[in-house]
């Protein structure tokens, strides 16, 4: 298990460029660091229902990059504030992953 403020660190870290291994060590989590791979695969399954919902409450913004999941987590940045994935939690009464 994870908290949703290391998962939304986690989500952060990769969209400002950091390395996988990086971006999850510096999140605060305990996890061992080979998680970070689960849970990316685990978003990238999930992405198409996170976005679905995003798009209720705003389009997603214009971006350069063309990583589907740079572009997931900049669409929630773009929608909530703070820790993005118990904010996503709250509103939409589902689980993020």
């Amino acid at each position: 298990m994870i908290s949703s403020v290391a998962l939304s660190g986690f989500l952060n870290n990769i969209s400002q460029g950091l390395c996988l291994a990086e971006a999850f060590i510096t999140c605060g989590s305990q996890m061992h660091r080979t998680s970070a791979y689960r849970l990316l695969n685990k978003l990238k399954q999930r992405q198409s229902q996170i976005r679905t919902l995003l798009t209720r409450i705003n389009d997603p913004p214009d971006l350069i990059d063309k990583d589907p999941v740079i572009q997931t987590i900049a669409h929630l940045r773009a929608v909530f504030k703070g820790c993005i994935v118990s904010q996503f939690q709250q509103y939409f009464q589902v689980s993020f992953l």
